[in-house]
C-alpha cells in the first residue's frame, strides 16, 4: 500500500510536470451587427477590443474581427483575434468541430493558434477550447483553456 501511494503521488507530479493548462482571460467591448433571418438563423458581423490576461501573468489587448452564421443550429465561425503583450503577437481563428455549441450570446467552440512572435511562438498549432459569453451593453468575456505539453 506504501508503494502505491508513493507512485500516485510520483505519477501526479510527472503529469503536472508533463502537461499544464494555459488559461487565457479576454474581456472585451464589441460591436455586432446582426442580420436576423428568423428565430433560428441570423449572421453577424463581428468586432471587438478588449484586455487579456493569462494564468502565468502575461497580459495586454486583444482584438477580433470576422463573422458568426447560424443555420439551422448549425454554427459557422470565420473569425481571427490578435493578442498583443509588448512586442509579441498571437494570432488565433476560431474553429467549428463537432463539440461546438452556442446561441447568439453564448459559445463553446476550438481556438486554433496560427500565428505569434516572441513566447507566443510555441502556441503555433496548439488547438485550445473558447467559452464566450456576451452580456448587455456590448461587454463580454471570453476563456480560453489549451493544454500544454511541455
Amino acid at each position: 500500500m506504501k508503494y502505491f501511494i508513493i507512485f500516485l503521488i510520483f505519477a501526479s507530479i510527472c503529469n503536472l510536470l508533463l502537461a499544464t493548462d494555459f488559461i487565457i482571460d479576454v474581456y472585451g467591448k464589441e460591436k455586432v451587427k446582426v442580420y436576423d433571418i428568423d428565430e433560428n438563423n441570423f449572421f453577424r458581423i463581428y468586432s471587438s477590443n478588449g484586455v487579456f490576461k493569462t494564468n502565468n501573468n502575461i497580459y495586454g489587448n486583444t482584438e477580433c474581427d470576422g463573422t458568426t452564421e447560424i443555420y439551422n443550429k448549425e454554427t459557422l465561425f470565420n473569425i481571427i483575434c490578435e493578442f498583443r503583450e509588448g512586442e509579441n503577437i498571437a494570432h488565433a481563428i476560431l474553429k467549428n468541430n463537432k463539440t461546438t455549441k452556442g446561441t447568439e450570446k453564448e459559445i463553446l467552440t476550438k481556438v486554433v493558434f496560427v500565428g505569434g512572435t516572441g513566447s507566443w511562438k510555441k502556441l503555433i498549432g496548439t488547438h485550445c477550447t473558447l467559452a464566450y459569453v456576451e452580456f448587455d451593453e456590448g461587454a463580454s468575456h471570453s476563456k480560453i483553456k489549451c493544454k500544454l505539453e511541455e
